[in-house]
């Protein structure tokens, strides 16, 4: 499932840029996604790499069109 050059500031999920704070070195509070709320399926999908890669804002979107970074 991991994309080819995978690395911790990659989406598993869609190879793109993740955003993640931490990947960044930057305190993990300041990332995105400790206010957003994530579609669990895709968390789902991610999660034999959720120790090593954040999914992205749009691979974590709900299904209801609301986008996490906007949570």
């Amino acid at each position: 499932m991991n994309p080819p050059d995978a690395s911790a500031s990659t989406c598993p999920l869609c190879g793109k840029d993740n955003q993640c704070a931490i990947a960044a070195g930057r305190e993990p509070a300041t990332c995105w996604c400790w206010s957003a709320n994530l579609d669990p399926l895709a968390r789902e999908r991610a999660a034999d790499t959720a120790d090593q890669q954040c999914i992205c804002a749009h691979c974590g979107r709900l299904e209801n069109g609301e986008r996490p970074d906007e949570g």
